[in-house]
């Protein structure tokens, strides 16, 4: 991009300011495009303003983007723990720089510990999380609200106002005042919020030239951990009130997250923990085990009493025919987003249509008519018209076979009434169902983009075969407007029917991007989407949306 000088939108307060002119300092090493600071002032810069009932969610980061999005700065940077968990429409997280100290640590007047206040003593704090670890630690002390930047905090316990508050280690750091006499807490006695310690830097969706740039200072290695502590916070709907905290680690090969749910009116709390293979683990599997913690955290009584159900949603990629798995996943409470990656379109082929036509009415006993898909039936009938199809398949010496239920049950909606169908959902175990009734001919109007597995076994067999395209399979020709949530995990559950959909997906996504669990209906499914890279797949034990649904909600991965 052109040499530039960028505007850095950021707060007014001392550790703002340094924390943005650090980010400007690594963007102009790495980039050469130098900052100027644009100072901004924010709701929670209000001493009347109450953190705990915003006027919007992030009282720290509204006005900061709405001065990015008015084109008033080209990017921004935040203490990463001070975002809403929700994405903004029009913002991307372009990049987060190395991760500073994420602990806690207490100050006190007299050097002291914790454990070595008096009973009695007053600790400052705002933090829903850090009072109600106190409580529990400590039931003895007082907490108190405070309020104000890092300076006025260590003067209130200087002054006497308070005998300790608690601070984020890497504010202290970042301002210079890592020498200050301080205690560490553990992450056994105070989880840190997620992604304390971390900062994030936002600039305009639209500016892909700016996010390719700012994309330089990020660090990898935070970005993974962090992903998988924010996941818990869009897990269990956290508000600024949960006292919620997650830590993720990489040790001893293994991605390790903690995240903690306490209520802080009692001393009630609950605790998980779970690790897996650090070995090629990626930014969507670290959300989705972000998201597992949540889950497990909401299946408590605590979660029951302080969280908020999530409403999962699932995505339907075909281009027709999605009513059925709507109408199944609505009833089950799932949020159902609609948005083909496909395009499906009748393949105009009179010659060969007509040639499958007349096999049809001249068939003899040992003909078979075989559907691939509820498209292969339509686009036929659609081609030779309804009339003619009917009559043609009504001819009592045909046999029929499909490849699942759903096929069977559009052939059948026809007046056919038997149809045969493989152990299986593919064209592998269709092909050998089929050939072990002798089949003198076979009939399959076909996708243009149809596998040749079927086909070959039947050649293979000596047996003749008449097949034609029908229709066209392709993907969309624009990207889908749900690709932006798929990418940020807002969807959970994404469901393929057919192979063709697993490579449409993965022509706008990389699989291996993809935190969704990807549902999907017979082995060559599942095949493609492994072999396409979908880090988490499982196949239904049947093709129908009732299935489907009981998958999606208890799913074991293939």
């Amino acid at each position: 991009m052109p040499s530039r000088t960028l505007k850095l939108g950021t707060r007014g307060s001392l550790l703002a300011k340094t924390q943005s002119g650090m980010i400007a300092d690594q963007i102009q090493a790495t980039t050469g495009l130098g900052s100027e600071l644009v100072l901004i002032k924010t709701e929670g810069d209000n001493p009347s303003s109450n953190l705990f009932a915003p006027k919007r969610p992030g009282v720290f980061v509204s006005a900061l983007r709405d001065a990015l999005l008015a084109g008033e700065v080209d990017y921004i940077v935040h203490s990463f723990k001070d975002l809403p968990s929700a994405a903004m429409p029009g913002i991307t997280l372009a990049a987060i720089p190395r991760r500073e100290d994420h602990r806690d640590i207490l100050i006190s007047r007299d050097n002291q510990t914790l454990h070595e206040l008096a009973p009695g003593a007053v600790v400052g704090t705002s933090s829903p999380r850090r009072a109600a670890r106190i409580r529990h630690l400590r039931p003895d002390l007082e907490i108190k609200p405070i309020r104000g930047n890092i300076d006025t905090r260590l003067k209130k316990v200087q002054d006497g106002e308070f005998d300790a508050t608690i601070l984020a280690a890497a504010g202290l750091n970042r301002i210079g005042l890592g020498e200050v006499n301080k205690w560490f807490f553990t992450d056994a006695e105070l989880l840190p919020a997620p992604a304390q310690g971390a900062l994030a830097i936002e600039c305009r969706s639209g500016d892909l030239d700016l996010i390719a740039e700012l994309r330089k200072v990020n660090h990898a290695e935070t970005e993974l951990l962090v992903t998988a502590e924010r996941a818990v916070l869009r897990g269990i709907s956290a508000s600024c009130t949960t006292a919620i905290g997650a830590h993720a680690q990489l040790t001893d090969g293994a991605l390790t997250l903690t995240a903690e749910l306490s209520d802080n009116d009692t001393d009630w709390h609950e605790r998980v923990s779970i690790s897996l293979d650090a070995a090629g683990s990626n930014k969507a599997q670290s959300l989705a085990l972000g998201l597992e913690i949540a889950e497990q955290l909401m299946q408590t009584d605590l979660g029951q009493k302080l969280g908020t159900p999530r409403e999962k949603s699932v995505l339907l990629v075909r281009a027709t025919d999605n009513e059925l798995d709507e109408a199944a996943f609505k009833s089950a409470g799932f949020k159902v987003v609609c948005d083909p990656y496909l395009k499906i379109s009748k393949f105009n082929n009179p010659a060969g249509v007509d040639r499958m036509l007349e096999a049809l009415r001249s068939a003899e006993p040992g003909t078979w008519l075989v559907i691939t898909s509820i498209n292969s039936v339509r686009f036929f009938a659609e081609q030779i018209g309804i009339d003619n199809f009917k009559a043609a398949i009504s001819n009592p010496n045909l046999k029929f076979a499909a490849i699942g239920e759903r096929s069977a049950a559009e052939i059948k909606s026809l007046g056919v009434k038997e149809v045969l169908l493989a152990e299986d959902s593919n064209a592998g175990a269709l092909s050998t169902a089929i050939l072990k009734h002798m089949p003198k001919r076979v009939i399959l109007p076909a996708s243009s983009i149809a596998m040749k597995t079927l086909q070959d076994a039947v050649v293979a067999s000596e047996v003749e075969l008449i097949t034609d395209v029908v229709y066209t399979t392709e993907t969309a020709p624009n990207e889908p407007i749900s690709i932006s949530s798929l990418k940020q995990g807002e969807i959970d559950v994404l469901v393929l029917r057919s192979p063709s959909a697993a490579r449409a997906v993965a022509s706008f996504i990389n699989p291996e991007d993809v935190p969704a669990l990807v549902l999907v209906t017979g082995n060559a499914t599942l095949e493609q989407a492994k072999k396409l890279g979908f880090p988490r797949v499982t196949m239904t034990s049947e093709t129908t949306p009732d299935s489907l649904v009981a998958t999606a909600i208890s799913p074991n991965m293939n």
